[in-house]
């Protein structure tokens, strides 16, 4: 995982302008409620199932994330804050849009999104990106792109495969 410093939150929010979360394992959800932290008021897309898990499994990280940075704060005798609270938690959650599958819809100007079935974990879907590069359609999903641009970010209209920290 990726840890974002508070330094580059204005940073990080602001280049931020939607987030697609293809399902509700920790390892892809799990810093969610750090975007909120930092400011981020955008929307988060998902099946409605993700959202569900999310919402329950969200709760229970901030849970442990509270009980680790009391735990660290005591052993190194300095005061070590959680990397979010449950209001985060709770804020980010105000942020989902749940989304049905084989739904086409618009993510940002230009750029369209389905979710197709996936079989992975309840909820899962594999993401299919709709866009236009140079005046030609394209087509990307999660299940054929390179791990180097799975976590893409869209900058607007145009895919840009700089690596997301989610």
């Amino acid at each position: 995982m990726k840890i974002i410093s508070y330094g580059a939150a204005g940073e990080v929010t602001d280049s931020i302008h939607a987030v697609v979360l293809s399902h509700a394992h920790i390892d892809h959800s799990g810093l969610l409620p750090m975007l909120a932290k930092l400011g981020y008021r955008g929307p988060l897309y998902s099946t409605h199932a993700t959202r569900d898990l999310c919402s329950i499994m969200l709760q229970d990280s901030a849970h442990i994330q509270k009980r680790d940075a009391e735990w660290l704060s005591r052993k190194h005798t300095m005061f070590i804050p959680p990397l979010y609270q449950p209001e985060d938690v709770s804020e980010i959650m105000r942020h989902f849009i749940s989304v049905p599958y084989k739904l086409r819809f618009p993510l940002l100007p230009g750029v369209f999104v389905t979710f197709h079935e996936a079989g992975h974990v309840l909820g899962s879907a594999m993401v299919e990106f709709e866009y236009e590069e140079q005046g030609k359609p394209r087509r990307s999903n999660s299940s054929t792109r390179s791990k180097a641009s799975r976590g893409a970010s869209f900058s607007r209209a145009t895919l840009d495969a700089r690596a997301c920290p989610f």
